[in-house]
C-alpha cells in the first residue's frame, strides 16, 4: 500500500498508516467523512474519501487506494484505519491528527443530532481561500462529496388552483387570529 502511494504520487515524501479509533468506528457504522463539514478540513485536505474494504496485509490495500490517492492526502480504510501523506513526516502526521479530529466532531455531532454540511457557497469561499494560501489542491472537495446537492429540498407539487386555495386558507387563518 505504501509503495502504491509513492508510485502514484511523486510529490509524497512520507506515508502514515494508522488505526485511529473514532475514524475506524465511523467506517464500521457506515459513516463517511467525504463531506464538507469543518472549514479547516476543507482548506487543508479537501474531502476525505473512504476506500473499499480490503483484506489487511494483502495487495488488496494497494488496489483499494490506488485511484483515491491521486486526489487525496488522507484516505480512510474501511474497517482498518487511515492513510495520510505529506511532503514530510510531520505534514502527514498533522493530517492524521486533523482526520481523527474530524471523525470525533462528526461522531459527536451525529450523537447530538444531524451533521450539517457547509453550504455550497461557503465551500467555494474555502476553496478560494485555499488557493490564496497557496495550498495545492489535488481536487475540488466537492468532487467526492456533493452533499449539498444531496440535501433533500422540500418540493410542493400543486396546481395553480390548489396553490390559491392553500394561500387563501393561510390568509384567512392569520386574519382570524
Amino acid at each position: 500500500m505504501h509503495l502504491a502511494v509513492y508510485e502514484k504520487r511523486p510529490d509524497v515524501k512520507a506515508v502514515i498508516h494508522a488505526h485511529p479509533p473514532i475514524t475506524t468506528a465511523l467506517t464500521v457504522a457506515g459513516i463517511e467523512l467525504a463531506q464538507c463539514v469543518i472549514p479547516e478540513v476543507v482548506i487543508t485536505m479537501g474531502s476525505i474519501p473512504t476506500a473499499e474494504y480490503a483484506t489487511p496485509c494483502t495487495e488488496e490495500g494497494a488496489i483499494a487506494i490506488k485511484n483515491l490517492i491521486q486526489d487525496a492526502d488522507a484516505i480512510i480504510l474501511d474497517r482498518h484505519g487511515s492513510l495520510t501523506v505529506g511532503d514530510s513526516l510531520q505534514s502527514a502526521y498533522f493530517k492524521l491528527e486533523k482526520l481523527e479530529h474530524a471523525a470525533n466532531v462528526t461522531a459527536t455531532a451525529r450523537m447530538l443530532g444531524k451533521v450539517k454540511v457547509l453550504p455550497e457557497n461557503e465551500v467555494k469561499k474555502l476553496i478560494d481561500l485555499r488557493q490564496k494560501l497557496g495550498i495545492k489542491s489535488r481536487s475540488n472537495p466537492c468532487d467526492s462529496c456533493r452533499a449539498c446537492e444531496k440535501e433533500p429540498k422540500e418540493k410542493i407539487n400543486v396546481d395553480n388552483e390548489a396553490l390559491v386555495n392553500l394561500l387563501t386558507d393561510e390568509i384567512v387563518k392569520r386574519i382570524q387570529k
